[in-house]
């Protein structure tokens, strides 16, 4: 079984409608995707607390508060997700909408990679924003080894150990990956297999016109290559953050 989150931060309540499409579009999916909302961090928490590190792995520049909240509440999923033995997660940020295609043409993805590439893979970028590092392996599919943006994916469960590991690693030298960042280097580290679709925008984008959290940038159309965008955070309050825990 495999569990699925939306992240959203409990005061955008402009986000509201575009999580509801997208719970709607997935209510009678085949899988029983069932989607949580995850009420995000807002970063005061890890911003307060001075054992954890904080500086950015590129520059050693410290994060913003926004910074650490997105990458706390997908580390917080993730532990969630060790923790109860799940055998993976999808994960929405809430301004995440589907494609023209919808579920359908991400069912196509997975069909093709799970019977054409073999299933071999830990971990699958619905959306994003950018393929920095990218070869394509297919008609259908690129395998990726650096990538921007974290609004739409899913990740079994070697991927997500993985994750906490790299995370993990980066703090024990004092430094503070943004998510994206977090997940290229569990790339590395667990020389994961990650596929997405050829145009990195087909199956899922980040909703146009809304304003990043992070960055306080109004969003384009989300077809274009665009610059390194640390955003994920967004309302309800189903789910409250599990505590991770730092490593010492």
């Amino acid at each position: 079984m495999q569990a699925g989150y939306i992240i959203h931060l409990v005061n955008a309540v402009e986000r509201e409608p575009h999580i509801a499409a997208l719970r709607a579009a997935v209510r009678d999916h085949p899988l029983e995707w069932s989607l949580q909302v995850f009420s995000a961090s807002d970063g005061s928490e890890w911003a307060a607390q001075p054992e954890i590190g904080k500086l950015h792995p590129r520059n050693s520049v410290p994060v913003s508060q926004g910074v650490i909240g997105c990458a706390h509440s997908h580390l917080s999923i993730l532990k969630n997700v060790l923790d109860t033995q799940k055998a993976g997660v999808i994960i929405f940020e809430d301004d995440c909408e589907l494609g023209p295609g919808g579920t359908k043409a991400i069912d196509d993805f997975l069909y093709h990679v799970n019977s054409d590439l073999g299933g071999n893979w830990d971990m699958l970028l619905l959306g994003a924003n950018e393929y920095v590092d990218a070869e394509q392996v297919s008609t259908q599919a690129t395998r990726v080894k650096r990538f921007w943006g974290t609004h739409a994916m899913i990740l079994r469960r070697r991927a997500v150990e993985a994750a906490v590991e790299a995370f993990r690693a980066h703090q024990r030298e004092g430094y503070f990956p943004p998510a994206d960042w977090l997940l290229n280097a569990a790339i590395v580290i667990g020389q994961l297999v990650c596929y997405a679709p050829v145009t990195h925008f087909q199956l899922c984008r980040q909703v146009p016109g809304l304003r990043s959290a992070i960055t306080g940038e109004v969003r384009g159309d989300g077809t274009g290559a665009l610059a390194h965008q640390e955003d994920g955070v967004a309302v309800a309050n189903e789910l409250s953050s599990p505590s991770f825990p730092m490593p010492h």
